[in-house]
C-alpha cells in the first residue's frame, strides 16, 4: 500500500510476480536467479528434479499467500487487482515483454494441451512427475 500511495495520481501499477514478491519480502534477491547448474554445483546431493520441485511448489505457496492478500485488500475496496499473461519475446539480442491477447491466451491453452495429450497426461503435474517439464 505505501508503493502505491506514493506514485500520486498514477492509480495503475503493473508487476512481475517475483518483483512482487521481493518487494514485500516474501524472497530475497538470489530467489530463482541462481541456475540449476550452479545449485547442483553447490551442493551435488540434491537432484534437478529436487530443485524444479522446491521452486514449483514455493512458488505454489508464494502465490497463494499474494493472492488471499490481494484479495483481502480488494474486499476491503483498498485496491483492484487483476491477473495478466505476458509473454517474453527475444528478437536478435534484444527482448520484451508483452501483455498477451485474447488469441494469444487461446493459443497458448491450445499449445497446452496439446502438450498434455502427447505425454498421455491429465494435467501440468503429471507432466512434472513424468520428469517432462523442459
Amino acid at each position: 500500500m505505501n508503493h502505491l500511495s506514493e506514485k500520486g495520481e498514477s492509480y495503475v501499477e503493473t508487476f512481475m510476480r517475483k518483483d512482487l514478491w521481493r518487494m514485500l519480502g516474501m524472497i530475497n534477491n538470489k530467489y530463482g536467479r541462481v541456475t540449476t547448474e550452479e545449485l547442483l554445483n553447490i551442493n551435488p546431493v540434491i537432484t534437478k528434479y529436487e530443485i524444479k520441485n522446491f521452486y514449483m511448489r514455493s512458488n505454489q505457496k508464494l502465490e497463494k499467500i499474494l493472492t488471499s492478500a490481494l484479495n483481502n485488500l480488494k474486499r476491503r475496496f483498498l485496491i483492484d487487482w487483476e491477473l495478466l499473461t505476458v509473454i517474453h519475446v527475444t528478437n536478435n539480442d534484444s527482448e520484451k515483454w508483452i501483455i498477451a491477447t485474447d488469441q494469444d491466451k487461446k493459443e497458448i491453452l491450445t499449445a497446452e494441451r496439446e502438450v498434455l495429450e502427447e505425454y498421455g497426461c491429465k494435467d501440468i503435474y503429471q507432466i512434472f512427475m513424468k520428469n517432462k517439464y523442459e
